[in-house]
């Protein structure tokens, strides 16, 4: 991901088509702790001045190479039939058993995971990004994990 990917004053995401596998232009909101991570990146980044939010830790006119994180699982002892691409599954799952709490639909759910709709006329017709509802799920999911973080503390 890239620093010009980010508009902090519009609180969005936007990864341009040729960077996505489904070749469209794909938008997420930030939230309020995406927000303060990319924020102290950014103070960070300064000393590499690099375009990328995950530089190469070799070469900062780089990204970090895709294995980084999976190796940083291994590390943490996570590595049992878990890769990094699989958190997408755990959002998934969890946000789909959390309907009730968060009230967003899972077509909503399969967009923050930038599936294509199946039902090809209407993904023909229907061009919609619900930001508005993306925005209140990954507040949501970044909420449901803090709470983790800070049930574990007690």
């Amino acid at each position: 991901m890239r620093w010009d990917f980010i508009d902090f004053d519009k609180g969005l995401i936007t990864f341009p088509a040729e960077t996505m596998k489904t070749k469209q232009i794909f938008k997420l909101p930030l939230t309020r702790q995406t927000r303060a991570i990319l924020e102290e990146s950014k103070k960070a980044n300064h000393f590499f001045n690099s375009p990328f939010v995950y530089p190469s830790t070799k070469n900062a006119l780089r990204s970090m190479n895709a294995e980084t994180p999976n190796k940083a699982l291994k590390r943490m002892g996570l590595s049992f039939n878990l890769v990094f691409h699989s958190l997408r599954k755990v959002l998934s799952t969890l946000a789909n058993e959390n309907i009730l709490k968060h009230g967003i639909r899972p077509e909503v759910i399969e967009l923050c995971l930038s599936h294509k709709e199946r039902n090809q006329i209407k993904a023909i017709y229907d061009k919609s990004e619900r930001l508005e509802e993306k925005a209140i799920l990954f507040q949501w999911w970044n909420d449901y994990l803090d709470s983790l973080l800070i049930d574990d503390k007690n």
